[in-house]
């Protein structure tokens, strides 16, 4: 169905760069004027085309009356008739209001209901084991006494990671909570404490060998319009994380079944993306977590021709979208950013562990191999590089205020070095 010639509004909620610019610029090809409300301090503004203007929303640090307010007063000043949430911070801000903001404009967001429970992966293993899907073995860790009591029996390897996504939004600390593999109690209790891991409650989760898969699906009135998948070729941090390289391939059959029976079961309509862990050799999956917005890697669907910005924009409106059948397969989509960090990490461990099993000449010919023809990017667009250019930008002052700052330390520190050299002297 056809798109109005003179669309309102849409605001995006939340910034988190790959997801933006790929809903962003979607909406921008459609003629759709897109704007974005920042709702974290860390939420770094980037020159885009397709973005028409950047605001700053109050945030989870201050009333939810504060930023209903500030919200509608940003709604009426730009026209707005739509909302996407792009992070799960969005989805908490969203809820309490979700019945006010229905009244006035259109929702492409979960019900309340919904998003508790997506963000409480308890909630979401259990209804998912109800249907007999498979999901890891998990134990909840509440405190530092938890841990200890759990310790002789614990079975290695594990995953740690937050219990619960909205207790990860209440601190600063652990505004962004790491996905943790271990192989070891010493070295988890460790990590943890360093980290404050246990202070907030954490799950530790079965390990499952295999891929990431990540299978997004558009739901409409019980069934599913479209449903795309990928496996994740490389991730960063190295042991778990978000996606930096990509394949494409056909939607596995048993998972999609999974998928389709959990969303009937939370009555979900419009976007969804379900993580999966898939081993390739012997065909056992889990499910890991259900994302109930735009995932990081949404680029990755829209560069092989389904258009999940465009099709959810449409089911707001009341439009059934005309979806292709089949998309491309085995195209590979890579995040650059995420690709270099994820070999400076390696890096990293190397220097603090001579031990470490990976080739960094091999991983550094890998990100080189990125840069084939054939293989597309996350982030780069030539009809609209400023967001790159930005991006190299923050990145370059922040390698040179980090050297910047241990050049100043080792200066502060030659004075003491030198008298204690001095004092050994004979």
């Amino acid at each position: 169905m056809a798109m109005p010639d003179f669309p309102k509004a849409t605001l995006l909620l939340g910034f988190d760069p790959r997801t933006a610019l790929a809903v962003a610029r979607s909406l921008h090809r459609r003629k759709i004027p897109v704007i974005v409300g920042l709702i974290s301090d860390w939420e770094t503004p980037l020159r885009s085309r397709a973005i028409r203007e950047y605001i700053a929303l109050p945030g989870m640090d201050r009333s939810s009356e504060e930023f209903l307010s500030v919200l509608v007063g940003v709604l009426d000043e730009h026209d707005v008739d739509t909302i996407i949430p792009l992070n799960d911070r969005a989805l908490m801000l969203l809820a309490p209001h979700h019945e006010a903001l229905s009244a006035r404009l259109r929702l492409a967001c979960p019900t309340p209901k919904q998003i508790a429970s997506v963000l409480n992966k308890d909630t979401t293993a259990t209804i998912a084991a109800e249907l007999g899907i498979p999901v890891p073995v998990s134990i909840k860790c509440e405190s530092w006494a938890d841990l200890e009591d759990l310790g002789g029996t614990l079975k290695f390897p594990l995953i740690a990671k937050s219990r619960d996504k909205a207790e990860g939004f209440c601190s600063s600390q652990i505004a962004d909570p790491r996905l943790h593999r271990f192989d070891d109690f010493v070295t988890m209790r460790a990590t943890l404490e360093s980290e404050g891991g246990c202070n907030h409650g954490m799950l530790l989760q079965e390990y499952c060998p295999g891929d990431d898969v990540g299978l997004a699906v558009l739901m409409h009135a019980g069934e599913a319009l479209t449903l795309f998948q990928y496996r994740a070729r490389r991730t960063f941090p190295v042991d778990g994380g978000v996606c930096v390289l990509a394949c494409t391939e056909q939607v596995d059959t048993r998972l999609a079944d999974c998928a389709v029976r959990l969303l009937r079961a939370l009555s979900w309509e419009g976007v969804a993306q379900l993580d999966f862990r898939h081993d390739p050799v012997t065909g056992h999956f889990a499910l890991l977590e259900i994302n109930g917005r735009f995932w990081g890697s949404a680029a990755v669907a829209v560069a092989a021709g389904f258009d999940f910005p465009s099709y959810a924009w449409q089911l707001a409106h009341g439009q059934i979208p005309e979806t292709p059948r089949t998309y491309k397969i085995g195209l590979l989509v890579r995040w650059l950013e995420g690709d270099i960090r994820r070999l400076l990490e390696l890096r990293r461990f190397r220097r603090q562990n001579g031990s470490f099993p990976v080739s960094l000449a091999r991983e550094g010919l890998r990100l080189l191999a990125g840069f084939r023809p054939g293989v597309r990017d996350m982030f780069w667009s030539w009809s609209d590089p400023l967001p790159a250019f930005d991006t190299i930008a923050n990145l370059s002052r922040y390698w040179l205020v980090t050297r910047w700052n241990r050049l100043g330390a080792k200066m502060r520190l030659r004075p003491v070095i030198n008298s204690v050299r001095d004092g050994l002297e004979p």
